[in-house]
């Protein structure tokens, strides 16, 4: 809201809680450009109308209230206590040492997106020079089905494009058919592969 030359800026941010028409009054008595007025050209409104489709549903992921950023080491136990609750851990792969790898890696990282603070949702991100992998996408259950984890995975391809990348992939257990129909709405495809694997002993 600008009162013009003389009288300087005025900005105010509020947000909607419910449709409807809010009615903002507001008046300059003392810049030299009040003062050239007469009274009652020196108050004005202004009248906002709110629609349904300008407030968040109950229960909506809100992007105002996330942040989504890479993760530190400091984020370590938030991160796995998250990837317990979401069911994504098991018992042969130890998810601590799977984020010390992505956080220090040089192609991975760790996205998290944090609402009012708390760390909500995850994404680890990584990449062979030509495909972006993701893994350990999670959204804590009682934020699950609010739009944060597609928003999760906007960010995961907005990582691999400043990469450079030209394509990204997951892998899904098959009985995970929610899962399943949630990539498939995003654009995912099945690819017509075997995915073959072999544990290394370590030395």
């Amino acid at each position: 809201m600008t009162t013009g030359p003389g009288c300087g800026t005025v900005t105010a941010t509020d947000t909607a809680v419910a449709a409807g028409t809010a009615v903002v009054s507001a008046g300059r008595t003392v810049c030299g450009e009040a003062l050239a007025r007469s009274a009652a050209e020196r108050y004005y409104r202004v009248v906002v109308t709110v629609g349904l489709a300008d407030v968040p549903e109950p229960g909506r992921w809100d992007n105002r209230a996330v942040e989504i950023r890479p993760l530190d080491p400091a984020d370590r136990a938030d991160a796995v206590a998250l990837w317990h609750r979401a069911g994504l851990t098991r018992p042969w792969n130890p998810p601590e040492q799977d984020f010390d790898r992505a956080v220090t890696g040089p192609s991975s990282t760790v996205l998290g997106g944090f609402e009012h603070g708390r760390l909500a949702a995850t994404a680890m991100v990584g990449h062979d020079g030509h495909r972006c992998w993701v893994y350990y996408a999670a959204v804590d259950p009682d934020r699950q089905a609010t739009g944060l984890g597609r928003a999760m995975m906007e960010a995961a391809e907005a990582w691999a494009r400043a990469a450079a990348l030209p394509k990204i992939q997951l892998m899904v257990r098959s009985s995970n058919t929610g899962t399943l129909g949630f990539y498939d709405s995003l654009g995912y495809t099945v690819e017509d592969t075997v995915v073959l694997s072999r544990w290394l002993e370590q030395s």
